[in-house]
Formats: C-alpha cells, structure tokens, sequence
C-alpha cells in the first residue's frame, strides 16, 4: 500500500485531468479515509485552486478563444439581396437573376457591348444600380429602387446590388 502526500497530488495531475500514482509507488493507492476527507476541506478552505479546476478553466478559456479566433478568420460570405431583377436580352427574351449578390458587379447573361438588354425591372430588395455597358462601364448608370420599372429606351449590360 502506498500513502499519498496530499500536497504533492498536484504535481502527479496529467493533462486529461488524472491522476496517477508515484514512480517510488509500488501498490494500488488506498480509497480515501476520513483523514483524506479532512485534508481535502482544509485543502479547499485554503483558496488554493485545485489542479483540476485549473485545467478545466485553461480549457474553457482556450475552447472559447479558439471559436473566437475561427469566427473571425472564416471569411463572410457575401450578402445577396431578396427578390427578382427583370430584363429582356438583346433578343427580347424575358431573362433575370434571382437573389443575387449584393456589392458585386454582374454581367447580364444575353446582353453584349454591342446588342445590350433593356425594360429593366426591380424587384428585389435592394437598390440596383444599372449600366448600359458589360462590367460597369460606360458613363450612363441609373439607380433603381425597389419596385422601379424602366422603359424598352433603358439599355442594360450589367447591374450591382446594394
């Protein structure tokens, strides 16, 4: 049998939390006795920290610093706004987007430089800023707020969402 040095319990702590019994140890360690209770009240009535208690505040401490650390590493993805933005090609199909992304431009799909869109029509939640030209070029922009309807003379290329 093996008698313990409560004072020394600490230092024989592991990382998961166990404790484990000294190298000059040879036997199992006893089930605590009365005087082990007494020892532990002492002990705890002292304000020393217990080893476990310790180790489990490191952990909370680090598990809550690490999903603070992730939330703002991990890239936000991008906002898109509600609804439907109308547009008839080049052609004069009916043609659209449907929650977009907000804060990027988007090349209207069937439009070109040359043969753009037209007849515009807002019906997101979001302003949608509209260009006559293929990447937000050109001097001509018109915003559109939401519900805003324009006219077959309205040439779109693209549109950005705000």
């Amino acid at each position: 049998m093996c008698d313990i040095d409560l004072s020394s319990v600490a230092a024989w702590t592991t990382t998961s939390g166990r404790t484990s019994s000294p190298s000059s140890c040879t036997g199992p360690i006893r089930a605590p006795t009365a005087s082990f209770h007494a020892a532990t009240r002492r002990w705890m009535s002292s304000g020393r920290v217990p080893a476990r208690a310790t180790l489990r505040l490191h952990r909370t401490l680090g598990a809550t610093v690490g999903a603070l650390l992730l939330a703002l590493a991990v890239p936000t993805s991008a906002h898109a706004t509600t609804g439907d933005f109308l547009y008839k090609t080049s052609t004069g199909q009916d043609a659209g987007l449907s929650d977009a992304n907000s804060g990027i431009r988007i090349n209207l799909p069937g439009t070109t430089a040359q043969e753009p869109g037209h007849s515009p029509q807002n019906f997101t939640v979001s302003t949608a800023t509209v260009f006559a030209e293929q990447d937000g070029e050109g001097d001509t922009c018109t915003a559109m707020n939401p519900g805003t309807k324009l006219g077959e003379e309205r040439e779109v290329g693209s549109v950005i969402f705000s």
